[in-house]
């Protein structure tokens, strides 16, 4: 079915009668769990690296162009980590500011809590706005 599809939008998009959707916001997160996440941490709408070690702690390298382009300049551990499973750790703007904050969900229910990003451990701190939504329990 997508075969079908994709001429006829590929053609409309193309010749100016559609226009795609909005970029992703700043701070919006991209690439799931594990190691490596992207999220917006200097408010420019690059995504930015930030690489979660097993310990919970993260480190951000900023996007200046990626590699060949600018490249990645380290601004360094910005969290020492809150939990040691990666899966509970996720980047988002839910403050509006254009930065990602820290957001972490609990074990079996997936309740949330938010740290608001002002600068991170040894760079001016986080803001616990604290439990932002109760979760749904799965099972």
């Amino acid at each position: 079915m997508a075969q079908a599809f994709y001429g006829p939008l590929d053609r409309a998009f193309s010749d100016g009668w559609a226009a795609g959707g909005a970029p992703l916001g700043a701070g919006t997160e991209a690439g799931g769990t594990g190691k490596v996440r992207w999220a917006d941490f200097d408010g420019d709408r690059a995504m930015d690296y930030l690489a979660v070690a097993g310990s919970g702690a993260v480190s951000v390298y900023l996007n200046r162009g990626g590699d060949g382009h600018g490249g990645w300049l380290l601004l360094g551990g910005i969290a020492s980590g809150l939990t040691t499973n990666a899966d509970q750790v996720s980047f988002a703007d839910f403050t509006g500011d254009g930065n990602a904050d820290y957001l972490l969900t609990e074990p079996g229910t997936n309740a949330a809590t938010v740290y608001s990003w002002r600068g991170g451990d040894g760079h001016g701190g986080w803001n616990n706005l604290g439990r932002v939504a109760s979760g749904v329990p799965i099972g």
